[in-house]
């Protein structure tokens, strides 16, 4: 197929009728044909999806309109620009003028990927795969299709994945191939870990482990949580002591055990179950040291054992992202120091290249004067790790608090100050300004049975009080109370209720109480009102029973701390109450609606 591109110019016209008139002019001259002078166009390189401009060249004369012809369609020509369609294909082709014509040839190339760097890959035999990154020098190409060719008896590769398994012990040599560039890697194919050596001994931590363990299934929130593990600079019974303090409030659990390398945290993650189901969202680690100083790997061994660990954790946890502080440098041993240093660079270099982890360079900024032992720092200086933490992406969350109020149940042989139980509600212990409701339900008595709500102390205090009542036997339970000492076990009949022996008598009750006065409903009726409370006596509220098998539950709390909306509310609603009775009394007084 032809394509020809090719229009008439009016200037071309006249330049050419300029010339004929010359030819008449000549004195007898007449066959002697014009010199147009020659068109070269020099040949061009052009790779898919770029374009080059063509250069003409008329050795005589003003530049002539060019028609360009071809065959076939693996490039476009307009307005003297070629574009490549096809890579590597070879065009030749004829540009005419007028009174000109001359070849040139059209060599297309593939896309222009730039240049394409694979690190050398640590892998092991029957282990999980170790990813591998292509790294693009024109980051425009990078996700394009990349072959490779390798040894299938050594390695199986995802080139979708980016990863890489061994089958079994050697070196494999991967060639990659991005259109005209290629490169290759080295797969270091490693035998199988075996679990079983004395690195991976880890008797001496796993009581402790185990503590920790129980402590992250039972309190962190799945996906949520943000797990601080590694070795002695994140133990908090010798080290990091501060640890609660300095992340008061926040979903995060310091879990490093003194002594332990990246063998012992591989056990306790892979064959241990350390997080059980419990995923963490973040895990934040310093690990390494114990690897170069106690076990005394090299850097080729330190920097495999520790990408080992984070290949793990990956594979586990592919979602929690992975922040690593370089391994601190001690103050001692110069060897074992340059490797450390060796050991960071390598990993810098590492993970800067995953998106998954996230390396921070507090070895530099960790100087000896900082550590109180030559090898950990000073508690004052753990601010090199927080600080370096914040600066990353790190997205640690608030804690989670419990609002719930657990149920307090009691037996009849127990004394009115055996177990006396305060209410936590989130973070307070209640004592003024707060609502409280529950039930409460009464299923055995010995004589003189009662149930109190002590907001002050023993002096003072609501009461359902049986005290007519015999061990065993049936009564009556009345609203009573203590104020300023006097105690009170007479109620009229609305204000009392008939126990029935063997049977469960069930109350519904709601405390409130403000900075002056406590109000009591029962069955959603007020009760009691005690008026101005004594400002000195801010004690916490307590539930206790004596000779009365009970239970307190379904219990629930508004307060002005932590729910200042609600509770407003709630007083809102009592307003006609709260002004009939608030600072009626300039001492203490208990009033019956």
């Amino acid at each position: 197929m032809k394509r020809i591109f090719a229009a008439a110019l009016a200037a071309a016209v006249a330049l050419s009728l300029v010339f004929a008139a010359a030819g008449c002019a000549n004195d007898g001259g007449g066959d002697t044909p014009p010199d147009y002078g020659t068109l070269t166009i020099a040949d061009v390189s052009v790779a898919v999806g770029e374009s080059a401009k063509l250069e003409p060249v008329f050795s005589k004369g003003d530049p002539l309109e060019i028609t360009y012809t071809f065959d076939g369609s693996d490039i476009r020509i307009e307005d003297d620009t070629v574009y490549a369609l096809v890579a590597d294909k070879t065009v030749e082709v004829t540009a005419t003028t007028e009174h000109h014509s001359t070849t040139f040839t059209v060599t297309t190339t593939p896309p222009d990927y730039g240049k394409l760097v694979i690190n050398d890959v640590n892998a092991w035999v029957d282990y999980f795969p170790s990813d591998f990154v292509p790294v693009y020098t024109d980051a425009d190409h990078a996700g394009a299709k990349i072959d490779y060719e390798y040894d299938e008896s050594l390695i199986s590769l995802d080139a979708d994945n980016c990863t890489v398994t061994a089958l079994k012990a050697g070196t494999a040599t991967v060639k990659a191939t991005l259109g005209a560039y290629q490169t290759s890697f080295t797969v270091n194919c490693l035998p199988a870990v075996s679990m079983t050596g004395s690195n991976y001994d880890t008797s001496n931590y796993n009581a402790y482990k185990a503590q920790l363990s129980a402590t992250w299934q039972s309190e962190a929130n799945d996906g949520v949580s943000t797990a601080f593990i590694g070795d002695s600079f994140f133990d908090t019974r010798s080290f990091w002591t501060n640890f609660d303090v300095t992340y008061a409030g926040k979903d995060a659990f310091c879990l490093g055990i003194s002594s332990t390398t990246t063998f012992d945290w591989e056990k306790f993650l892979l064959q241990d179950g350390f997080f059980g189901d419990v995923v963490p969202k973040n895990i934040v680690m310093h690990l390494g040291t114990n690897n170069i100083y106690d076990d005394k790997k090299s850097v080729d061994e330190t920097v495999r054992d520790v990408q080992r660990l984070f290949t793990l954790m990956h594979t586990l946890y592919p979602d929690t992202g992975i922040y690593y502080f370089g391994i601190s440098i001690r103050a001692y041993d110069d060897t074992k120091i340059d490797y450390t240093k060796q050991v960071n660079a390598q990993m810098k270099t590492w993970c800067s290249q995953r998106d998954w982890i996230t390396y921070m360079d507090t070895p530099s900024k960790l100087t000896t004067d900082m550590l109180k032992d030559d090898i950990h720092p000073k508690l004052e200086c753990y601010s090199v790790f927080t600080d370096a933490l914040a600066e990353t992406d790190i997205v640690i969350e608030d804690a989670q608090i419990d609002m719930t109020i657990a149920d307090i149940s009691r037996t009849k042989d127990m004394g009115i100050n055996d177990s006396l139980s305060s209410i936590t509600y989130g973070t307070e212990t209640l004592t003024r300004n707060f609502v409280l409701s529950g039930k409460l339900d009464i299923t055995d008595v010995n004589k003189n049975p009662h149930v109190e709500f002590r907001f002050i102390g023993f002096s003072d205090r609501f009461l359902i009080w049986g005290n007519d009542i015999k061990a065993g036997q049936s009564g009556d339970f009345k609203i009573g109370y203590a104020c300023g000492g006097t105690h009170v076990n007479t109620a009229p009949a609305e204000d009392t209720y008939a126990y029935t022996a063997g049977e469960t008598l069930t109350l519904e009750w709601k405390i409130v109480i403000t900075d002056n006065d406590a109000y009591l409903y029962i069955n959603n009726e007020l009760k009691l009102v005690y008026v101005s409370l004594p400002s000195d006596a801010c004690n916490p509220f307590r539930l206790s029973s004596e000779n009365a098998a009970c239970k307190f539950y379904d219990m629930e709390a508004v307060t002005l701390l932590s729910d200042e909306t609600a509770y407003e509310a709630e007083l809102a609603a009592m307003q006609d109450v709260i002004d009939q009775y608030d600072n009626s009394s300039s001492s203490a007084n208990v009033v019956r609606p």
